[in-house]
């Protein structure tokens, strides 16, 4: 996290939408069953920062608006830009994160695949 950045979105989960908090637990649970040597720990441990990120920019429609953009999302999540896209790549690639109707200006929505 840079020094003096105040973040904008919760970080407890008690402050969430539940249904984002159990879809970080669900995709927290695949993530404890794939491989160290697919996932490496530096890896994983950003992917968590990241699912739980996306969590907490989550509306009760299960979806992330678009004026929450990948900058200021991987800023919450203390990641870079080029971890940001490498996260929510895998993340899209199996289902977990899709855009809504409207492509990439309808933001993102939190999907079970």
């Amino acid at each position: 996290m840079p020094a003096g950045h105040v973040r904008l979105l919760p970080t407890d989960p008690r402050d969430m939408v539940p249904s984002a908090v159990r879809w970080v637990r669900t995709v927290h649970a695949t993530i404890r069953t794939i491989p160290r040597a697919q996932l490496p720990a530096p890896s994983r441990t950003s992917l968590q920062a990241v699912v739980w990120v996306l969590a907490a920019a989550t509306d009760y429609d299960d979806r992330i608006p678009a004026d929450h953009t990948a900058a200021l999302l991987a800023q919450e999540a203390g990641v870079g830009a080029r971890v940001w896209q490498k996260r929510t790549a895998w993340l899209r690639e199996r289902g977990w994160l899709v855009h809504g109707p409207g492509g990439q200006s309808d933001g993102w929505q939190l999907s079970r695949p």
